[in-house]
């Protein structure tokens, strides 16, 4: 606990977010490139938050603040949850709705029908993927729990110091 607790300031758990969205970027490419697979949605939202929390962490060193790094996070979570839910139970999601056809429909249809994409989305995620992919969305998913553990904990240490 001490070492999580001596990891947790700032300019160390920044550095952490910056070495660790590279490290899994890098390890996403090079895992499509070697096994020939072409990522998903899901893996693709996955590396978009991954881009964003890169570019905040960088953005949070510059002006010494936290720059939406607890929701970029949460987002990331999220998104692994659902790509576990879909891993572990292919048969529960049905359809996949393109974004052409949504941004057709007007209104009431178009938030329908997007939200039916949204619980929809991930199909493709559970056709063909080899156990690797299982333990890498496994693994995201502590990835995103601890870094938001260790966001709080940075955080309660900071308010103990002003107290």
């Amino acid at each position: 606990m001490q070492l999580l607790s001596t990891f947790a300031e700032r300019p160390q758990l920044l550095r952490f977010f910056i070495i660790s969205s590279i490290v899994f970027l890098i390890s996403a490419q090079s895992y499509d490139f070697v096994l020939g697979e072409v990522p998903c949605h899901l893996c693709v939202f996955q590396r978009v938050v991954l881009v964003m929390l890169l570019v905040c962490a960088t953005i949070s060193i510059r002006i010494q603040r936290y720059f939406m790094l607890t929701p970029l996070l949460t987002v990331g979570l999220v998104l692994s949850l659902r790509h576990a839910y879909v891993l572990i139970y292919p048969e529960q999601v049905t359809q996949c709705l393109p974004f052409e056809l949504i941004m057709d429909l007007t209104g009431m249809q178009f938030l329908q029908a997007l939200e039916n994409w949204i619980v929809s989305i991930g199909r493709e995620c559970s056709l063909n993927v080899g156990t690797v992919t299982y333990l890498l969305v496994a693994m995201l998913m502590v990835y995103y729990l601890l870094s938001l553990y260790l966001l709080s904990r940075e955080r309660v240490g900071k308010a103990d110091k002003i107290d």
